[in-house]
């Protein structure tokens, strides 16, 4: 747990010193807030596809609902923030592939909890869409002599990568009675992340940041999940057992009918609010969505 704890202070102070002031003045920062820093985000969740078997409910939320319920307080801090420094939060933000690819990642948990089960080619098929967006996503770093701010920010993005894949890893070795509050800890540090971004850098910003988080998260979470009865199955099959691979490797999605939705109508509510041009109602709209998703996740993990 004090890995977990001082991994996610590391990575709150890169984006208040590194991160967050240097967005607003690189001259590419697509590479920061679509790839890396998303990645950043969700990482340290994927840790808890290790601590499930079959039944994604309980631990299979972090992994799966957790990065969606960031999408949504991006949403909200990008609200409060835009109300606090008029501007556009849907002009960068969304623009047609990432309202796509946000709202078809949201159909897809949306018909995956239809169907109740996930078999493991469906999680190894999702686990490519997601390093391909991932490709798509990092763009090549402009060409001539980097300045400043594209090197720190670089430089931070990589840090908190890191430490998302410590904490991943501590994760999947914390007692199940820490688990909930190492959720909570992630959580916080997102949130505190993509609020430095909303107000140090611009609202679209942090929108952009969490709403690729969510994706991510869940396109490879499901493929973390699968890998995690695939991977089992691969070494019996070195010593020589050639059975065949499980068919189904996990159930129980109904149960995220609610993170879901919010993915589905994340690109569109942000343009939604984009057109609302009272800055009082935007800051009510921003507080009532960052207070929806703290409490969507305090149910969620007092339910782990």
């Amino acid at each position: 747990m004090a890995v977990v704890i001082a991994c996610g202070a590391l990575a709150v102070r890169t984006f208040a010193r590194s991160i967050a002031p240097m967005l607003a003045v690189m001259r590419s920062p697509g590479m920061i807030v679509d790839a890396l820093a998303p990645l950043g985000l969700m990482v340290p969740m994927l840790g808890a596809c290790w601590r499930m078997n079959w039944d994604v409910r309980g631990a299979g939320w972090l992994p799966i609902g957790g990065p969606i319920v960031c999408g949504l307080l991006a949403m909200g801090c990008a609200a409060v923030a835009s109300a606090r420094v008029p501007g556009s939060i849907s002009r960068l933000a969304a623009p047609f592939i990432a309202v796509m690819s946000w709202t078809c990642a949201g159909a897809l948990l949306l018909l995956l909890g239809a169907a109740h089960d996930m078999t493991i080619w469906l999680g190894q098929c999702t686990f490519v869409a997601g390093a391909t967006l991932l490709w798509i996503n990092s763009p090549a770093m402009p060409s001539g002599t980097a300045n400043e701010s594209d090197v720190r920010a670089s430089g931070g993005a990589t840090v908190i990568l890191l430490c998302g894949i410590v904490q991943a890893v501590a994760t999947a070795m914390l007692p199940a009675v820490w688990l909930k509050i190492a959720g909570g800890i992630m959580l916080a540090q997102a949130t505190v992340a993509l609020a430095l971004v909303a107000l140090l850098a611009s609202p679209e910003l942090a929108l952009r940041l969490g709403g690729w988080a969510a994706t991510y998260g869940l396109l490879l979470g499901l493929g973390a999940i699968s890998l995690r009865h695939l991977l089992p199955r691969a070494v019996a099959a070195l010593q020589g057992d050639r059975g065949p691979p499980p068919s189904r490797v996990a159930f129980g999605f109904g149960h995220y009918v609610i993170e879901a939705t919010i993915l589905l109508v994340l690109g569109a509510l942000a343009i939604a609010i984009d057109r609302v041009s009272a800055p009082r109602l935007r800051l009510i709209i921003g507080m009532l969505l960052i207070a929806a998703g703290a409490l969507l996740a305090g149910w969620r993990l007092a339910s782990m």
